[in-house]
């Protein structure tokens, strides 16, 4: 056993997250504790003796050091939450972004209001889309599909954590056989794909850098997904059906455009609390 001051332990990485500049480092400090010894922030304050194993001790001392190092706190946590849900993260997939959540409002809008029987949910990732909308309709027939093996581990442990039926499938949309292999047609189309620019990966937070560059980067223009998805659209995309994007700042024009050059209809775009375009839409 070891014997520490869990309120100078506290204090102590404060400051160094502080400088290191974590925004949120008080709570990030007192959840990385949290993680390893159930404590209260009123008993850091209070305990300046705490027996503890040298294997617990150690593995404090290990989370607070990567994440003052700017590793994501959501990788160490192995959780992040969105859209009431908890779902699993590590290396090898995308974090979930609560800018997302926009986007499955809208889906869930439209699959009740058109009475939507199925979708596809592309570029799934944590499938916190996917799951999302399943949990949320009574929509019968929904497949994610991800084209990363590490992220599709995620895929299938949060399917299962959250007993959701959703078909999954491994398989790269830029394939040549994408459409054969997928072999049928859905109502929605709705997909985060990577889409950040040649400009945006060179500018990215620290974090950031640590998340899959194949679940961010959407090429040079940020666009090549979209055009990808819209082609493949016309072979698995059902008559009166719709896609549903999620787009990176200031790519809303391009989309649309995208979109009108496939003779999309009635399209139209999402915008968050904050009046921000998060999401483009179209009618088939």
């Amino acid at each position: 056993m070891v014997e520490i001051s869990i309120s100078y332990l506290y204090n102590s990485w404060c400051e160094i997250f502080e400088k290191a500049g974590i925004s949120n480092f008080k709570n990030e400090v007192l959840w990385l504790i949290q993680k390893y010894i159930d404590i209260s922030i009123s008993d850091i304050h209070l305990l300046n003796s705490y027996n503890i194993s040298e294997g617990t001790h150690s593995n404090i001392l290990n989370s607070l050091k990567k994440r003052s190092e700017r590793y994501p706190l959501q990788y160490i946590l192995e959780t992040q939450p969105f859209y009431t849900r908890d779902y699993f993260v590590g290396e090898g997939v995308l974090i979930p972004r609560s800018d997302t959540e926009c986007i499955c409002e809208k889906g869930i809008e439209f699959i009740n209001k058109h009475k939507y029987n199925s979708f596809v949910d592309i570029c799934s990732g944590t499938g916190c889309i996917g799951i999302t909308l399943e949990k949320e309709t009574q929509i019968s027939r929904c497949l994610a599909i991800e084209n990363s093996l590490l992220a599709y581990k995620y895929l299938e442990k949060n399917k299962k954590f959250h007993n959701c039926d959703i078909k999954l499938k491994l398989i790269d949309i830029f394939s040549k056989s994408f459409a054969e292999d997928i072999d049928q047609k859905f109502d929605l189309i709705v997909s985060n794909p990577p889409y950040l620019t040649k400009e945006d990966m060179e500018n990215l937070q620290p974090e950031v850098l640590y998340e899959p560059r194949d679940a961010l980067f959407g090429e040079t223009n940020g666009l090549s997904f979209y055009h990808r998805i819209v082609s493949i659209s016309k072979k698995i995309l059902n008559k009166n059906g719709m896609i549903l994007f999620e787009i990176g700042l200031g790519q809303s024009k391009d989309v649309i455009k995208i979109l009108e050059n496939a003779c999309f209809l009635n399209i139209g775009f999402i915008q968050d609390d904050s009046n921000i375009t998060r999401g483009v839409y179209g009618f088939k």
